[in-house]
């Protein structure tokens, strides 16, 4: 963050952090100078109206509510990474799209499937037998 104050990425990063260390007040607020920094008001009166109603958790579930339309229209016109509906999916809690949007991954040789076995974000899936059934398929040391 010191290098690139502006970049909003280490501000989720840290948000996901604070949140499973189990400081809220921490990842509300870097939940929200992410947003900012995002440069998107709607987003952020988003956050801020279903933070007030309804706290951290169902702001966050709104805002990527939002960024799952976005990124679906967008995705009618050019290609949008499997990566982007993943991560928002995971974030609303939504197993079964995050791993169909995960087989299309897969099916695309992306990248950023090295990382799935233990990235903490992918532990909701992890007891999940198509998501240990992928990790064999790819061979990831110690996949059951």
């Amino acid at each position: 963050m010191e290098l690139n104050p502006s970049d909003s990425s280490s501000h989720y990063s840290l948000a996901e952090l604070m949140e499973r260390e189990g400081h809220p007040s921490e990842a509300t607020s870097e939940w929200r100078t992410a947003l900012q920094l995002d440069g998107n008001q709607q987003l952020v009166s988003l956050f801020d109206k279903a933070l007030r109603d309804s706290g951290f958790h169902a702001a966050k579930q709104a805002v990527s509510q939002a960024l799952l339309q976005r990124m679906a229209t967008r995705a009618k016109t050019s290609y949008v990474s499997p990566l982007g509906f993943v991560e928002l999916y995971l974030q609303i809690g939504d197993k079964e799209n995050a791993l169909r949007y995960l087989d299309t991954a897969f099916a695309e040789h992306s990248s950023f499937l090295v990382q799935i076995a233990h990235d903490p974000r992918y532990d909701i899936l992890s007891a999940d037998p198509r998501f240990r059934a992928m990790l064999r398929r790819m061979k990831t040391p110690g996949a059951i």
